[in-house]
Order: structure tokens, then sequence, then C-alpha cells
């Protein structure tokens, strides 16, 4: 049953807060906390609360009880200062203190028919409550609370009402080890962080100095990755401390405890500089994240609809001037769009009515410059972009009110930046994520954190919980590793495994995304360097034209970064420099170059020598104008298909393909050629007689072309050379398919990880025009029917035969053959062994309720038998479609984090 807190039946030192599931008392006082609930409690309702301890400076314990007094009968001025035992059989209340707590306390109580009452607290054991004729059971019985002494807080305990979403999506088990977490100890954390982004590096720069009041230090800056050196203290909305003051005024710790939609005095801001011009970050997947706040900055002096002009660095280390291939509003939308497919999760509420979290601010810059008419081309300027947003996908996220600033120092305290300021405070307020509870064990090791390794090795993790908290369970250790993961606070390298802290202790486990970025930069921006070496000049021109990244030139680049590691705590475990290159690797940033001494690669034009030093490819670190030679290709040779993207296909994630595509590459049996990329290009083997080319479209088709091709083979006779003939084939439908396969598991696994929002079809061109515009049929639809329509055209109808001979052998009679073993009960017996305590999330994925989970539970004392029911039952209700359940539960399973799972057991068949 639904009940909350009663919103004016209370003592006079505690308000209720706007949402009725949290109680506050004046913590100046220790009495007149009595409040109720504000609807009537049955027997066998269950009353649960989580009491939070804040304060040491009074005694006593909070009581709990029943009464049959209506609270909105009540007069609020004859309410009891505290509970006592007369008052309460004078009142036909009946309260218990409860047992004392070091930290925060959990407690059920309930009753049944006959007026015996149940107290379950955490910690305690259970007992039964005589209510020897306090209350009367028989008539209306409400819930009511004295939350007196040392603690001044009382929430319902409604995961919704305190914990982490990020907690509470990962299933029941979960939010049991939170709340044991909580029960040690927790703190309201009102914290968030501010990325400003955008085209222009001025622009950024001079506004985040203005409004921090000149305290940016731009020499701070990384060049052109993240400035993470600011957290602010806002006090009420306009005054913005710097932290290390708030650390020197002994006011780091403070912490607030109003809810959403209550007045927030000040809050923490950590301040995300992108520094960079280039919108086409290598380390989109890192810097956004669904906990921030956006500043989108752009020059109020640039024509929207001209080409953006760009500014770079050369190979030869001098500045280039160019047009960019979008528009100046174009560059505004590829940013937004990219914040939106990198952080929308399709699952988070509105905070407010006009918006969804996260938010976009938008802010012009150079008020001043525009001349004349001032106010008018500010309208118009703004008027331009709202229309322009109209349709587009992010458009709940952008605020509707328009900043137009000047980014002068001597004017810090103009109108516009003060009302920006305030809206930025108002806005970060809001945000359904603050004043969470934290476990103060998980800040202690955050903190601990914080003065560590930014790349920590499982022993380093192991060490780090033990000195700042002491004992903790792997699962609790996991849980607070993947939360803060999940908030965007670290990159945290599991393997997927269900106890990766028993792993070997000198992988990496751990970083800080902050550093990070940092330190990739360092590859983005090392044509800036100046006086290089004839060796290091000739590594750098390979990385430019092949995106090959040479180990000399990897330990000049990070000689610095290694060197400043090696002054903090480390484990001798841990080889620092190979740990960040596993850590780029799996940030599909980088992936090492096999078979590197194989000859015969012409393909490629490069001097360099044979050599047994370790090489990368890198292919974010192309130039724009690397070329590549192409082999003529015979439409009798290859087949074609896309991958459309249904609104943008940056620059960052076309890499991340191109990187898993290399090491699916280079796995494969029979490839004797090494891989070649390009800038938006990439070509590799597919196995001995099939090559795969992946092109990416100019930026407003959003589309990825490719192409899989067959090698010609010669044929000679015993007479020689002259009788020799050449024979074009078509590619194998197997291999087709197994590329076209690799695609779509790969682009959903990024999409898991990282880009939630990231939507994609597989298409081919519609031929019902050869010489129009591009459009396309969905291969799906192409494969199940005889006939479909062509969009442009709507009264054509496309014969599909032609396109399905390019995914089905010859003869073939149905598309796929399945293994009679596929989705059998056996098959599922195997998958459940493989499963483990994220089963109950899946299930959940797979539409079961709380009350299945509990009847395969009651049913099955083995968890791998009440996961093989489970599965059975799916099953069964699925139908007889194995395609589609394959489908289904391979994804099921991808977003509970378990792809190996999925890898092992089901895409095998697919």
């Amino acid at each position: 049953m639904a009940w909350h807190f009663h919103s004016s039946c209370h003592g006079s030192n505690i308000s209720v807060r706007s949402t009725a599931l949290t109680v506050i008392r004046n913590p100046d006082t220790y009495d007149n906390g009595i409040t109720f609930s504000d609807t009537q409690i049955h027997a066998g309702t269950v009353v649960s609360l989580f009491f939070k301890k804040s304060t040491n400076r009074w005694a006593g314990m909070p009581r709990i009880g029943f009464t049959n007094q209506n609270p909105a009968q009540v007069d609020t001025q004859s309410l009891p200062s505290i509970y006592t035992k007369e008052v309460s059989y004078q009142s036909h209340t009946w309260a218990m203190s409860l047992e004392k707590g070091s930290e925060n306390i959990f407690v059920d109580y309930t009753f049944d028919e006959i007026g015996l009452v149940t107290v379950r607290q955490l910690g305690w054991p259970e007992k039964l409550q005589d209510t020897r004729g306090a209350v009367n059971f028989k008539r209306p019985v409400w819930a009511t609370v004295d939350l007196s002494g040392c603690y001044t807080c009382v929430m319902k305990n409604e995961p919704s009402a305190y914990m982490p979403l990020e907690i509470v999506e990962q299933g029941v088990n979960a939010q049991h080890l939170y709340i044991e977490a909580l029960s040690m100890g927790s703190r309201s954390v009102y914290h968030t962080r501010l990325v400003l982004i955008g085209q222009g590096r001025e622009e950024k720069t001079c506004l985040m100095k203005t409004l921090t009041n000149d305290r940016y230090n731009t020499l701070e800056s990384c060049g052109g990755g993240i400035d993470n050196s600011l957290t602010v203290k806002i006090d009420g909305t306009k005054s913005w401390h710097d932290f290390r003051e708030a650390i020197e005024q002994g006011q780091a710790g403070t912490r607030l405890h109003a809810g959403v939609g209550d007045s927030v005095d000040d809050v923490f801001l950590n301040i995300w500089h992108f520094a960079g011009q280039d919108l086409h970050g290598p380390t989109n997947q890192v810097l956004f994240t669904h906990r921030a706040v956006y500043l989108l900055v752009f020059n109020l002096g640039c024509d929207l609809h001209k080409p953006a002009v760009i500014e770079s660095v050369g190979p030869d280390g001098r500045k280039v001037v160019e047009h960019h291939e979008l528009t100046n509003w174009e560059c505004m939308d590829l940013w937004m769009q990219t914040m939106y497919m990198y952080v929308n999760t399709g699952k988070q509420s509105l905070v407010a009515t006009e918006r969804t979290s996260p938010a976009i601010i938008i802010v012009g810059t150079h008020r001043d410059s525009l001349g004349k008419d001032t106010e008018e081309k500010v309208k118009a300027q703004f008027a331009n972009i709202r229309e322009a947003l109209q349709d587009a996908p992010y458009k709940q996220h952008v605020i509707s009110q328009d900043f137009a600033v000047e980014n002068s120092l001597e004017d810090c305290s103009q109108a516009e930046i003060l009302a920006l300021k305030t809206l930025i405070a108002e806005v970060s307020c809001s945000e359904y994520y603050m004043g969470e509870e934290i476990p103060l064990k998980w800040l202690q090791f955050e903190e601990a954190r914080l003065h560590s390794s930014p790349i920590m090795s499982v022993a380093m993790v192991r060490q780090t919980i033990e000195k700042s908290i002491g004992n903790m369970a792997d699962a609790e250790a996991m849980l607070m590793l993947k939360y803060y993961h999940d908030i965007g606070e670290i990159i945290c390298f599991d393997g997927q495994k269900d106890s990766p802290l028993s792993q070997d202790p000198s992988e990496a486990f751990l970083a800080d995304r902050r550093w990070l970025i940092k330190v990739f930069q360092k590859f983005a921006t090392v044509h800036e360097a100046k006086d290089q070496s004839s060796s290091l000049m000739s590594s750098l021109e390979r990385l430019n034209k092949e995106g090959i990244l040479e180990d000399p030139l990897i330990n000049h680049l990070l000689g610095d970064v290694l060197s400043e590691i090696q002054e903090r705590p480390i484990d001798s475990t841990l080889d620092t420099k190979q740990a960040l290159l596993g850590s780029m690797h799996k940030l599909d940033l980088l992936c090492e170059r096999l078979d590197q001494n194989a000859g015969g690669d012409e393909w490629m034009e490069t001097n360099a020598q044979v050599t047994t030093q370790r090489t990368y490819y890198v292919p974010s670190l192309l130039g724009k104008y690397s070329i590549t030679k192409r082999n003529p290709l015979s439409p009798e040779s290859s087949y074609i298909f896309y991958i459309h993207f249904v609104h943008i296909v940056p620059d960052s994630l076309f890499n991340q393909l191109v990187v898993r595509a290399l090491v699916w590459s280079q796995a494969q049996d029979g490839t004797e050629q090494l891989p070649r990329i390009a800038h938006r290009y990439a070509r590799f083997p597919a196995d001995g007689d099939h090559e795969v080319e992946m092109e990416m479209s100019p930026l407003k088709q959003a589309y990825i072309r490719v192409c899989i091709s067959k090698h010609s083979v010669i044929y000679t006779s015993t007479q020689g050379p002259s009788k020799s003939r050449r024979l074009q084939c078509k590619p194998s439908p197997i291999i087709v398919c197994k590329v076209r396969d690799f695609l779509c598991v790969t682009l959903k696994s990024i999409k898991s990880m990282w880009a939630k929002g990231l939507k994609f079809h597989l298409c081919v061109s519609c031929p019902c025009d050869p010489e129009g515009a591009l459009h396309f049929l969905l291969l799906d639809e192409c494969l199940e029917k005889e006939r479909v329509c062509c969009h442009e055209q709507p009264g054509v109808r496309i014969d599909t035969s032609g396109i399905k001979q390019m995914f089905v052998e010859s003869g073939q009679s149905s598309l796929r053959k399945l293994d009679p073993y596929v989705m059998s009960e056996k098959h599922l017996l195997a998958i459940a062994a493989e499963l483990g305590p994220e089963w109950e999330r899946l299930a959940v994925s797979l539409g079961f309720t709380q009350s299945n989970l509990y009847r395969f539970k009651q049913d099955n004392s083995v968890t791998d038998n009440a996961i093989f029911s489970m599965l059975v039952a799916w099953s069964k209700r699925e139908g007889g479609d194995i395609e589609r359940k394959l489908q289904v539960l391979s994804e099921a399973i991808d977003e509970c984090g378990r792809r190996d799972v999925v890898e092992k057991m089901l895409h095998i068949y697919m």
C-alpha cells in the first residue's frame, strides 16, 4: 500500500520535503519531531523506514509506532514534545525506542489481525511486541515516528527516495548490498559536473574565466584535453567559491539535506573544459556522462549558415586554417547529437516538465563584437537556433532560456553572466541524483583513490580499499567500483567475470577518466611538438599517414606521464605503460598490430624498417588527408551493404568500430595481408580469400559503406603463363553473413557499453533509380519478403531475390537452418550455468515481475535451477521463433553486462 509522511501534521521542529518521502528535524533541537503517515495502515502492511544519523550532539533514540489518532484531525499544538509511556497510552498511541546503533538504521515493522507487532531492525534479531491495549487495531491505524535524539532524518525506505538510479537498476541483490553499506553510515552528496563544449577553443576558455572570476588558469590546461583542476562550491546561486577555499575554511565535507525541488544553499560543481576545437574527439565515450550540465558555447559573430572555420596543426607543426565540411550550426548540432548518443539511456524520467536530464544550456559569446543593432542580431541568431531545434532528438535536453554574454573579465558582474550562473545552480540542484545517500566508506575510498595512482591494478585496488576502509567483501567492492564507473568518475575494466577482484593482480583494473583523456590528448596534439629528432619525425609521419603508432614515439610522449605515476604509491606488479595501452585498447582507442614482420605489404607506402618493437593501429590519429591506394573492384567480385545511422555517425564511433574490426580481422585464420587504414576508411581481410572495406560517409549522410570482395584467382597450365586465365568469383554468402553479424554484434556492444542512444539499421541501396540519390532498403525486410516498397517512390516495388543471394547460398531452401540444440532445454541449462547474480536483472529485462522471481527462488533451492526455470518459462512464453528468441536473449544478457555469455553461448548460432 502506498503511503507518505503527512505534510501538515507534525512537530514544530521538523519539515516534510516536497516528495513527502523524507522528514528532517532541525539539528539544533532534539524534540518536537513527531510525524505521521498520511493514510491508514492495514494489517500486514510493512512500514519500512531509513533513519539517518547526522549528529552526536544529542542523546536518545528515535521511536516508531502506531496510533489511532487521525493526523488530519489532530491539533499540532497539542502534540507532545516526545513520546513517553504515559503520553502514548493517553493518546491511543504505542511507540517503542529503536536499538542503539552507531550509524544509520533500517527498520521494518508491521502488525497482524490480533494486534501483535513485528519489528525487524537491520543488525538485530526480530522482535514481537505486545502493545498491551495502547492501540485498538480493530479501528483505523496510522503509523507514527518520534524523530528525537541524535537522528535528524527519516525517509520512507524506497530505493527511489535515497538510492542512486545506477544501483536501483542492478536489481534486488545490489540494493540489499547497498543498504548494508548505508547502515554503516552515509552522507547526502550534492555534486555534479559542468562541461563546456563547442567548436571554438577561445570562446570556451574566455567564458570559463568569466564564470569563475578568472580563477581558471589557462596554463593548467592540458593542451586540447580537459582542464579539471577547478571545483567550485556554489553558495546560493551566484557566488562561486574555489573548492580550495572551502577546504581552507573547513567546509570541504559540507553536504546538504534538501531534496529535489527544495532550496539548496550550495553544491559542488566540478568544471570540465573540453579545450580542443575538433568536435570529433576520440575520447567521446569517456567525456560524456549523464551526470553533468552542458554549456554549448558558440561565437555570436559567426554566420550559422556558413562553413565553420577550424584551426589545426599540420604534419609540419604549422597552424592550418580551413573550412569545415559542416556549417557553424551543423557543428553545434553535431556536438549535441554526439552528447545525446553517448548519454541517452531512454530510461531517465523528466526532472522538470520542460526538459530531460542532462541539461544543455546554449551560450553565445562575443556579444559586444556584433556592432550596431546588437539586440536584434542576438534575437535573430537564437531564433534560427530554436527553429532548427524543433525536430532535434535532443530537444528536451535543451534549456529554453538563451544567453548572450561578453567574455570580458572586466565585466564579470554583468547581468547576463549572473543570470547564467543562477540558472546553472538551479539546474544542478534540480537533477534527480542530487542528495543521494552515499556510504561513508565509499566516499573514503573515493578520497583515497584521488590521491593514489590514476591507473590501478587489482592488487592496488585491494590495497587502497584496505587502507581507506578495511575489509570489504568482493561483491560490495564490485558494486562500489561499478557505481563510480556508471556515474562517469572512473573506467572499471572488470573483464566480465563474476569476481574480477580475484583475477590476475597485475592486470589494469581501473583508471581515472579525466587522466585518460589528458594522456590520450598527448597523442592527439603530438604534431604541436617542435625540435623533434629525425627518427621521431619519421614516426610522426607514419602515425599521420598510416595510423601506426611506434613504440619509441610512445616512450617519448608518455615519459613525463610515467614519471609522474612513479612518484605516487604504486604496486610493483603493474607495468604502467602496458596497463595504459591496455586501457586504451579496452576503450577502443587503439589495438596492437600483429604479424608485423610479414612480407608483401606493398599496399602501404612506407620506408619503415622491419622491427621487433611493438606497433599499434590508432585510427583516430590519422591525418585528415591520409590517402590510400584502392584496388579497383569488379561488381562481379564484391557485395555491398550499408550501416545507416538514424541520426549521426561521429568519427569517434567509426574509429571505435575500426579498432574492433582490426582486432577481429587479425584473429581470423588464413589472413596473410595486413589491415590498412586511412582517414574514415579501413580495409582488412576476413579470411584468406576475402577482404572487407569500410568507409564512413560525409557527416551529413550518416552511413558506413561496407564492401566484401573476393580475390580474383589466376589459373595457369603446364604450357606456361601465356595460357593463364583470371577468374572473378562472387564473395561467399557465408563470409558476407559473418561480416554482417560481426558488425551488428559489435555496434550493439558499443551501444551497451558506451553509446546508449545509438540507433542504426543494416541496409542495402535501393536499385530503383541508379542515377538518383542514394537511398536505402532495410536489409532484414529484404531477407524476409519477396518484394519490398521503395520509400522514395511509393509506387515502386523491389524484387529482393538478388539481395538474398548476397546472404544465402544458391539452392538453400531457407535463410538459416538452426541446430536442434539451439534454445532447447539442454541449451538453456548450459546458459543458466554461465549466469550469476545478474540473473535477476535479466529476468526483469525479459518481463518477469518480482513475484515471479520469488516463485522461481521458492521452487528451486539451487540458484542454477532457479535460473533454468526462469529461462524455460520465458522460452515457452515467447513461442517457436528460435531466431527471434536468440536475438532477444542476446540483447537482454548483453544489457546485464555479460557479453562473455552472449559470445560463448549464443552468437555462435546467430
